[in-house]
Formats: C-alpha cells, structure tokens, sequence
C-alpha cells in the first residue's frame, strides 16, 4: 500500500528555492545555443525496477543508483549526437518501465523515442518528425486516453512560437496531434491542472510571464492566461505550497549580478481557475555562487 507523506509549505519552498538556484546557474549554461531555453538535460527516475532513483543525461546514458548515494553507469549510451536536446521520462508502451523522449536536434524537426527494457538499458530507437524546431518538451496525457503523450515547444517553420502535442498510442509511438501558436517564446515549461477541471494544462514561463495554457482534454487548448513576473525571470517551479488542492508557482526573482546573488523566491498562490494571487516575497537566505557540484 502506497504511504502518504505531508510535506510541509516551508520546506516545499526552500526545496523549490534550492531547485530553482540550481536550474539559474546550471541550467542556463546548458541552454546558450538554445535561444535561451532551459533544457531539462537530467531526468530521473526508477529505471530498472529495484525502487532506486536513477539519473539519466542529456546523451541518454543511465546511471543506476546503489541506494547509498552513489551510482553506476550501465555503459551503454544512447546519443542522438552532440545537437540533441531535453528529455522526459514516462511510460509511452504501457509495460511498467521507463522510456525516454529525447529531442532529436535543436535544429531539425523530429524526436526520439528509446524504449526501457527494465534492467538500466533502452532499445528500439524510433524517431518521429515533430512539424517544429523543437526547445523543450513536456509528458503527460493531454487527450485523457490514458497514454502518455508529449508536448513539444518550439518554433514552426516560419519562425513563430509553436507548442505541438504528440499523441502517444500506448506502444510507443508518438504521432502529431495538434498544433497551439503561441504568443511568445517560452523558457520552461511545466504541465499540471491549474483550474482543477481534470485536464492537464501547460505552464509556461517566458521573461516577463507565465502563461497557463489551459487543456480541453482532447490535446488542445484554450486561449492562454497570463501572469506578469518581473522581467528577466527565468527559472520557475510549481506545487500546492499552501496545501488547499489548488496548484501555485514559484519564481526566482531575477539576479543583477552573474557571479554572487542572493535572489528572492516569489510565491504566486493560485486561485483554482488558472489565475494567481499577487506575489508573496519569500527571502532566500542561502546565496549560491557558480559551483554547480553537489554531493549525493
């Protein structure tokens, strides 16, 4: 049986400062070539069954926790070459292990499907011309079939901000479903249920919004609602930080300075219908530098 476990909003929203602090200065450095997108270029998740969080990189390579902090790599990888983008892992085959859908290239339509056998290691790479140039991605059932789909963001052919969703068949294979334009150029993108009808929505953060598409639940969309943020935001999380069922943001505030910044977390609570409340300033009392090591 599965254990529920309260998590308390303070410890969410330094949780979200620390991720947010993190996607800034090492998210950013990964997205240069990218018109400024960040790209999520680590995923994880339990890749071969064992109930120990894996991680797997941007050339699709998995390394397969021990449990003790401390990973392994498989040895195989999976690189779509040195032009491949974002990544999400889910279930697009309905067999109750991981895949991977990885953007095939930030300067050519398609992307890349790579099956988990289950035990660390991906088979039957299958690519999928996608209509746009794509930035980012986002999983999730958009068209409430059940199967996991992606949404794909990016520009069209002619240029212009595009998210496109591709619709999942339960076996693998992904085939363009509808296209949404947009009315500018995202920098992260997010999918949840902001006004509590059932159907995932799209969050979308650009340098001075975010803009909540809300889903039909048929894989489209309606018009996008849109929340001003200071300008020059670019890093952002969501969660029910004050725990009343409705999903909120949070936004890093933006950092004058490159090298030292103590930036501030702006909580943005929401009001069930795809609307937020005015800002809430959550001083954030660790400042973080460039280093972007860790221990784990």
């Amino acid at each position: 049986m599965a254990r529920s476990v309260v998590v308390h909003s303070s410890f969410l929203i330094e949780l979200a400062a620390s991720v947010l602090e993190w996607v800034r200065d090492c998210g950013i450095r990964n997205a240069q070539d990218n018109g400024g997108a960040i790209l999520a270029t680590l995923a994880i998740g339990d890749f071969n069954g064992d109930g120990i969080p894996d991680l797997v990189s941007e050339n699709v390579g998995i390394m397969l926790g021990r449990g003790n902090g401390t990973f392994r790599p498989v040895g195989a990888t999976y690189s779509e070459g040195p032009s491949a983008g974002a990544l999400v892992a889910a279930d697009f085959n309905h067999d109750g292990k991981l895949d991977i859908v990885q953007i095939a290239s930030l300067y050519s339509d398609g992307v890349a499907t790579y099956l988990g056998n289950g035990d660390g290691t991906l088979r039957a790479v299958r690519s999928y011309a996608d209509g746009i140039s794509t930035t980012l991605q986002v999983a999730a059932d958009f068209n409430n079939d059940g199967k996991m789909d992606v949404a794909e963001i990016g520009q069209d052919r002619l240029g212009d901000p595009t998210l496109e969703v591709l619709a999942g068949n339960g076996q693998g294979s992904l085939k363009a479903l509808n296209a949404f334009p947009l009315t500018a150029t995202p920098i992260s993108a997010i999918p949840g249920d902001f006004n509590n009808d059932g159907n995932v929505d799209v969050a979308l953060l650009t340098v001075d919004e975010v803009l909540i598409l809300p889903g039909k639940g048929d894989g489209t969309f309606n018009a996008p609602i849109a929340t001003s943020i200071p300008y020059g935001s670019n890093a952002f999380a969501v969660a029910d930080f004050d725990h009343n069922g409705t999903l909120d943001i949070a936004v890093l505030e933006p950092c004058p300075d490159e090298q030292y910044c103590p930036s501030n977390v702006l909580i943005y609570l929401g009001n069930g219908d795809g609307t937020f409340k005015s800002r809430r300033v959550i001083s954030n009392r660790v400042v973080f530098g460039r280093n972007c090591g860790g221990r784990f």
